[in-house]
């Protein structure tokens, strides 16, 4: 043993902090091997990223709904709970009601003040177990009038505020989703915001090349899971392109910081049929208590070079819009 080594090893049984800035290592034999560590069930959502102004053009603007706008005054939308189908300008400005829940409380779909600032409204989504089925599932959703075409790059941004609902795991999406146009083949979402457990979610995306989709030849990528922010407000933007030769692709940013960079096939093959968004909740897996969100500003917005807005610019339009 060298000088070195010999004061290296008095270093490690006498004062390890000196030996450690000294550079001293223990022998192989002395050295304990790291534990494994367990791989996370779900990711901490990204410090959110500063907040940035914007503007978009009203020509590129396709949908968008408000609580802060009569609901008579509104357009472009149609709300899907209760069992019926309502367009938006038929909306009673008090909202659309269902049986007492546990909580008192009697709307399903409407407006109410922001939790976080009483002086804006928000839109209200809630769910019950015991609600009829709408369009053959559980379901507190506002459907956008279908303006989605392949190619063609879009923006979709909200601003979602989750209630805590608990440790009930049954199948779930919250926030938004975007559907084929064609209803009769009862595809799923070529994207969504699904619930993965009880407490986190995860994006999928979704396609077929099939001139003849459905659900057993539709291929689906699931994306990283993350902790849902439940009880605050979170912002979430989509820029998308819908394509099935390769080259469409999704991407999603939570708070101003990106979590999706999906390239590849996304969407359908259904000729004469434009997509569409929807927003809310909706739940097809087994829930015993009420579910509920609130968003602020559903957009939906057409890029016309596919560089002309920019995650920012979504984001600044849902926590700014009136």
């Amino acid at each position: 043993m060298s000088v070195g080594d010999a004061l290296c090893a008095i270093l490690i049984a006498t004062a390890p902090e000196v030996a450690a800035a000294a550079g001293c290592k223990a022998p192989a034999a002395q050295q304990q091997p790291k534990a494994p560590q367990p791989k996370p069930k779900s990711l901490p959502l990204p410090e959110p990223a500063p907040d940035t102004a914007g503007r978009i053009a009203s020509a590129h603007l396709l949908s968008w709904a408000s609580g802060e706008r009569p609901f008579a005054a509104q357009r472009g939308y149609a709300a899907q709970v209760m069992g019926r189908h309502t367009r938006a300008n038929a909306i009673p400005e008090a909202g659309i009601h269902g049986p007492p829940l546990p909580n008192g409380e009697t709307l399903r779909f409407g407006k109410q003040a922001d939790p976080a600032n009483p002086r804006r409204t928000a839109l209200a989504f809630q769910l019950s177990p015991d609600d009829p089925d709408t369009s053959g599932s559980k379901r507190a959703e506002i459907s956008f009038f279908p303006a989605i075409d392949m190619d063609r790059v879009y923006w979709i941004a909200l601003r979602v505020y989750v209630y805590d609902w608990g440790e009930e795991s049954g199948a779930a999406l919250f926030g938004t989703q975007v559907h084929s146009g064609d209803n009769s083949l009862r595809l799923s979402p070529t994207f969504a915001i699904y619930t993965s457990g009880a407490r986190s979610f995860r994006i999928q995306t979704r396609f077929s090349t099939s001139v003849a989709p459905s659900p057993k030849n539709a291929t689906t990528v699931r994306h990283d899971v993350f902790a849902i922010p439940f009880e605050r407000w979170t912002d979430f933007v989509f820029k998308f392109r819908h394509n099935l030769e390769g080259e469409g692709f999704l991407q999603a940013w939570v708070d101003g910081r990106r979590i999706v960079d999906y390239r590849g096939s996304l969407g359908y093959r259904t000729p004469g049929h434009r997509d569409y968004a929807k927003f809310g909740v909706y739940s097809w897996g087994p829930f015993t208590t009420a579910r509920k969100v609130l968003i602020h500003n559903p957009t939906v917005v057409l890029d016309p070079t596919g560089d002309t807005y920019d995650a920012a610019t979504l984001r600044a339009q849902v926590r700014n819009a009136t």
